[in-house]
């Protein structure tokens, strides 16, 4: 017989939970501005149109939160991941498989913030890790898209590289 039964960890396991959880990551001062402004964006733009213009102000966030020239991969994560903590707006990680760099973009808050989905989210994080990456270096040849097919509640998921 054991003395203690191993505790376990709480994880969101619904829609619910993860929408709730994901919302708490929102500015309340913010959050209802944000949605009419999606709101608006989404009946006058198509939803090509709204992910470039999300995109297009991704680069220029981007400009504004330089990360600085790196010599390697890992410096660049950690550049990175000290912008988006300093704004509570998760994580990424990147992996470098020599023809693409993978990145996982963990807890977005702009999905629950805009009322959007992760395709259209993502064109802002599109945009802030193409000139992020241009900045440090990178051949203005290559480019962010994102793999909506490996993204899920939490983790936007984007390729760097060439694209067809």
């Amino acid at each position: 017989m054991a003395l203690f039964q191993s505790k376990q960890i709480a994880s969101p396991e619904s829609a619910a939970d993860m929408t709730y959880l994901l919302g708490e990551r929102v500015s309340v001062q913010w959050f209802g501005f944000l949605q009419a402004f999606s709101a608006e964006m989404n009946s006058q733009l198509s939803t090509e149109e709204y992910r470039e213009l999300l995109r297009n102000m991704g680069q220029r966030f981007a400009a504004l939160t330089a990360v600085g020239t790196k010599e390697t991969v890992e410096e660049l994560e950690v550049a990175i991941n000290a912008q988006w903590s300093g704004l509570r707006w998760g994580y990424a990680r990147l992996s470098d498989s020599g023809a693409q760099l993978s990145i996982q973009h963990h807890y977005s808050p702009l999905p629950e913030a805009l009322g959007v989905d992760h395709a259209v989210a993502g064109g802002f994080l599109e945009g802030v890790y193409e000139h992020w990456f241009r900045a440090a270096g990178a051949d203005a040849m290559l480019s962010v898209r994102q793999t909506v097919e490996d993204s899920t509640a939490t983790v936007a998921t984007f390729l760097f590289g060439r694209h067809a």
